[in-house]
């Protein structure tokens, strides 16, 4: 069983893309993209997650949807982040 979502990020303009599949051993294996939306189009890149398998669906989507946040924090441009409270970007 193959399941994909699409998470909005706290960054304008990147959406998170997590697919979570299930192996006949009935572990879960997941991957995460970034898309991000440019005036031109859409640049998708691919996260590096655990290659590990994961007891639930649950987990697995997590771990991509974390991994793809910090990737984005990351790699993000500086004027895309979010401001906190004070007004400082994160």
């Amino acid at each position: 069983m193959t399941q994909r979502y699409i998470v909005t990020s706290s960054h304008p303009n990147y959406d998170i893309v997590v697919t979570t599949e299930q192996r006949a051993s009935g572990a879960w294996a997941v991957v995460a993209n970034v898309v991000h939306a440019t005036p031109t189009g859409l640049s998708t890149m691919p996260v590096p997650v655990p290659s590990s398998d994961f007891s639930t669906e649950s987990d697995a989507r997590e771990t991509g949807v974390r991994a793809a946040q910090a990737w984005i924090g990351d790699n993000a441009p500086e004027d895309t982040l979010p401001e906190d409270e004070a007004g400082a970007t994160r």
